[in-house]
């Protein structure tokens, strides 16, 4: 009987230590499961305490990137709407030149010259309607505003985007007179004036708009680099957890047999102990 109590206690004491395999081998199968649904090693502190710290931070210069990003973006837009809008004033500036040459031709009627003069002056009035209505965003284009564009996540990572002012007298083409030969001669000279001041304009924001293409492709590497380096911290090894989810079931299916036999021994011995 004595041998009887002592396999009794044996086998209660090896169920306990069975019962804490299955557990331990369930907690393990949960935990795959959750890895290979969320597609992360790292789903709370508990996985990996400095893990999570180290993605969470990254994960936040992530979200500066991105929107540095599109700021860039929004930049490159802003400039390439105004490089097209001065390229119609450009235009305009080259029909001025026409009508200027047309004027320095002596044997032109008054009237000839009042009708060069009219449409140099509508010419004229279409510069200042394309510097007052020009804007991006509601934002004006060609007042003279320096805007500020936020192209990195840090507080010093920004760039200027300044124009000049675009209308006819900013641009000295307001006080010209074509009534006679010599206004002409002084309009040819304003006007060549003022298409340089365009054309200069284009060229800055030509390479201002090089520059920002330069920070975007910068700031789309680092992503790239830093989303790569969150998905090796934190992403699950998917082979590895299926590997493991096999490993645990197997664990808990022979905890589950082996508990069940010993379950049936011991009330075997129990009997035998009744009897």
């Amino acid at each position: 009987m004595v041998m009887s109590l002592n396999s009794i206690g044996a086998y209660r004491s090896n169920g306990n230590m069975m019962q804490n395999y299955f557990n331990a081998a369930n907690a393990l199968t949960s935990r795959s499961i959750r890895n290979i649904a969320s597609g992360y090693r790292i789903n709370s502190a508990a996985d990996d305490a400095a893990g999570l710290a180290i993605s969470e931070q990254m994960n936040a210069q992530l979200t500066g990137l991105g929107r540095a990003g599109q700021n860039t973006q929004d930049a490159i837009s802003m400039v390439r709407t105004a490089d097209g809008i001065l390229g119609n004033v450009s235009e305009i500036t080259l029909r001025m030149k026409d009508l200027a040459v047309e004027a320095g031709n002596g044997i032109l009627s008054k009237e000839q010259r009042a009708s060069i003069q009219d449409e140099y002056n509508q010419l004229a009035q279409e510069i200042d309607r394309i510097g007052q209505a020009s804007n991006f965003n509601g934002n004006k284009l060609f007042d003279g505003s320096t805007y500020t564009m936020q192209v990195g996540e840090g507080a010093g990572e920004t760039r200027e985007i300044t124009m000049g002012e675009i209308s006819a007298k900013a641009l000295g083409l307001d006080q010209v007179n074509l009534m006679s030969v010599e206004g002409a001669s002084k309009a040819n000279d304003a006007i060549r004036a003022a298409s340089d001041n365009v054309s200069s304009q284009r060229g800055a924001l030509g390479a201002m708009e090089n520059g920002m293409q330069h920070v975007f492709n910068n700031l789309n590497n680092r992503y790239e680099n830093l989303t790569a380096s969150v998905a090796r911290i934190k992403d699950s090894d998917i082979a590895k957890e299926m590997m493991n989810h096999t490993k645990s079931s197997v664990l808990s299916q022979t905890s589950m047999a082996m508990m069940g036999q010993m379950r049936n021994m011991m009330e075997y011995n129990v009997l035998q102990l009744l009897r």
